[in-house]
């Protein structure tokens, strides 16, 4: 059997400028500092990735991204931070 799908055959085209200002990277990071040091460096958004534990003890990860950031020049506003947490079924 041969599978068709409609459109498959396209080249895919660029953005235009206006569209790409829209593309954000966030870097996530989970537990080493380095990481988190890291994305506030560069100035990106960060978004904790929360495995197993307590939230309450990424908190000084943050703070660590927050020091890099302040460090490199970038405002509290532009260091963005969120978090995922992954909970057991």
């Amino acid at each position: 059997m041969v599978w068709q799908i409609p459109g498959a055959d396209r080249k895919p085209t660029g953005l235009s400028e206006s569209r790409s200002e829209q593309i954000t990277s966030v870097v996530g990071c989970s537990g080493t500092p380095e990481s988190f040091v890291r994305a506030g460096t560069l100035g990106l958004p960060l978004m904790v990735a929360i495995i197993g534990g307590e939230t309450h003890r990424f908190r000084a990860l943050v703070d660590l991204y927050r020091e890099a950031g302040a460090k490199a020049g970038f405002t509290p506003e532009h260091l963005k931070v969120g978090r995922k947490n992954t909970l057991p079924l």
